[in-house]
Parts: C-alpha cells; sequence; structure tokens
C-alpha cells in the first residue's frame, strides 16, 4: 500500500519547505504539492482507495498546491475565471480553487487556517468538482464487482443496497457506500470513494482488488412481494432512478466553473450508455446477474483502449 502521509523529498523541495504527494482517488491523478505547516494527513477509509498513480484508470491529472494561510469568504476572479470554494471541517476553515488548464488537466490552489486537518474535506470536494468538470458525478451507491464490471446498488436504505451486495453471487465490494461515475476513454466507469460510516455491513464482501471498473448497471433494490427478478428501466424512468441516487459532492462554485453543461445531461448521457433497473429481491435468496450480456453490449475497442492508455 501506499503511504500517502509519508513525504518524498527531493533536492529542489528542501529549499521550498514542501512535500509532494502522487496517488490516484476517484478516477483522478493527483500530484499535491504541500507547505510548511500544513497537515497532510488521510484517514484509513481514503487510503484504503487510493493506489500509485502508475498503472491507474484516471480521467484526468491534477496538481494542487495547499499552504497555510487565512482564507476569507468564496469570491470569483472574472478576469481569469478561477471559481472558489469557501468550505469548513470542524471548526477550521479553508478555501479551494480550481481551474482547468485542459480537456484533462487542472490546476488548484488551496488556502487553510494554521493547525487544519482539512485534507478529506479538500481532496473529495476537489474530486467531485473534476469529475463534474468532466461530465461525470457522485453516486450515493453500493457498487459491487461482477466480472470485472461494476453493478451499483441504489436504494433510500442503505440496509438494501448492502443486502442485496451480500447475496449477488461470486461479487466482491467495490465500494460501500458511494462512487464517482465518470466517462474515461469513452466508457463509463465507477471510482470508489470512501466508504463513510453507514455502510458498514458491505464489509461482509470480500473487497474487489480493483477500484475503478466499467459500470454495468445501476439497479433499484426493491424488496420482492412474490417472485424476484430484474425490470429494465428505460428513458425518463431510468434518469430519475439514477438522479435519486445523484450526490452533489463539490459545491455550485466548483461545480459551474468547468462543467460545460448541467448534472441532468450527465445523468441522461449515462443511463444512455449502461442497463439501469429495479431488483426485486428475497431475503435469503441468490442474486444472479446477467454479466455476460451486459458485457457484450459496452463497446470491446472501447475497453482495449481504455486498458492500453
Amino acid at each position: 500500500m501506499l503511504d500517502l502521509n509519508a513525504p518524498r523529498l527531493t533536492r529542489d523541495r528542501a529549499a521550498t519547505h514542501t512535500t509532494r504527494h502522487s496517488f490516484a482517488f476517484g478516477g483522478v491523478a493527483f500530484e499535491m504539492l504541500v507547505g510548511e505547516g500544513v497537515r497532510w494527513e488521510l484517514p484509513e477509509e481514503y487510503t484504503r482507495v487510493c493506489t500509485p498513480v502508475r498503472g491507474a484508470i484516471v480521467a484526468a491529472d491534477v496538481y494542487c498546491s495547499i499552504r497555510v494561510g487565512l482564507p476569507s469568504g468564496p469570491t470569483t476572479d472574472a478576469a481569469h475565471a478561477v471559481p472558489s470554494y469557501f468550505g469548513s471541517a470542524g471548526r477550521r476553515r479553508f478555501r479551494l480553487e480550481l481551474t482547468q488548464l485542459g480537456a484533462n488537466r487542472f490546476a488548484a490552489a488551496a488556502l487553510i487556517e494554521p493547525g487544519a486537518q482539512t485534507s478529506a474535506e479538500l481532496l473529495l470536494s476537489l474530486t467531485c468538482a473534476v469529475a463534474e468538470a468532466l461530465g461525470g458525478f457522485s453516486l450515493h451507491a453500493t457498487a459491487v464487482d461482477v466480472g470485472e464490471l461494476a453493478v451499483l446498488y441504489v436504494a433510500p436504505k442503505s440496509t438494501r443496497r448492502s443486502t442485496a451486495a451480500e447475496l449477488t453471487s461470486d461479487a466482491t465490494c467495490l465500494a460501500a457506500h458511494r462512487v464517482a461515475v465518470l466517462p474515461i476513454h469513452g466508457v463509463w466507469m465507477a471510482c470508489a470513494l470512501p466508504s463513510g460510516r453507514t455502510a458498514a455491513r458491505a464489509a461482509a464482501l470480500a473487497p474487489s482488488v480493483a477500484h475503478t471498473l466499467p459500470v454495468a448497471a445501476v439497479l433499484r433494490v426493491e424488496q420482492a412481494r412474490a417472485n424476484s427478478g430484474l425490470e429494465v428501466a428505460g428513458g425518463a424512468d431510468a434518469a430519475r432512478l439514477v438522479r435519486e441516487a445523484v450526490e452533489l459532492g463539490s459545491e455550485p462554485a466548483l461545480r459551474g466553473a468547468c462543467a460545460p453543461r448541467g448534472l441532468e445531461n450527465f445523468v441522461d448521457a449515462f443511463v444512455d450508455s449502461v442497463a439501469v433497473g429495479r431488483m426485486y429481491a428475497l431475503l435469503g435468496e441468490r442474486i444472479a446477474l446477467p454479466v455476460a450480456e451486459w458485457r457484450s453490449a459496452i463497446d470491446a475497442r472501447k475497453l482495449e483502449r481504455l486498458h492500453r492508455a
């Protein structure tokens, strides 16, 4: 496991008193330049879904500078179109600015109060903003890995999602609580995000060795009254099922800065490319999913490009 908290010093950093942390998280490759006095520490639930950049499947590269200061409220520099987000973590405050440099390149700058521990909040806000800038979004879902494809279970109650995950045949857990969903090389991918506190039951599944997988389906979990089975949803119904599970992971100032279209358009593009439906489950009955059928619907040429990238 990559030690994200251990500084890797080089000659040029000794003079500037900064440390650099490189890792992939949520489908994004990060290069964090952390200034003197900044407490850069990620909790275990974050480091668990971080990987080395080399070999990771990512949609974008982000270079972020973090330094200590006294952040003021949110502003937008109209002349340079630099959006900013003024947030808080506990009683400490921070300010985050994001700029899109190219199709898949971003620069960010964060200013945090002295002594603040905001690493996790900053990273999650930044990841979600970048995903939304690239046409993606965050989903409140339990994601399982079935045959190296991601199946996303959504439902108002986390117990329904985790129960369905446990009952799914030949499944491992990709993400217990939420995922970032974004297009990478033309394929909609599910990228694991930290599990949070409310999805502990999904830990009953063995963890997936992957952190990013092609999305095969989104299934709304319903309690079966008679027979279990799948019901396909289409059109406006499919879009509604997905929209109900969308989490707005970044603030409007960040989200609106780089995203060329609204989240509704992103969801419409997503449901046009993946299977969406309802899963009627009976307690204790195993769930067998039509993975081969879903796999055949994914463009093989796009998958090949994805693995070559």
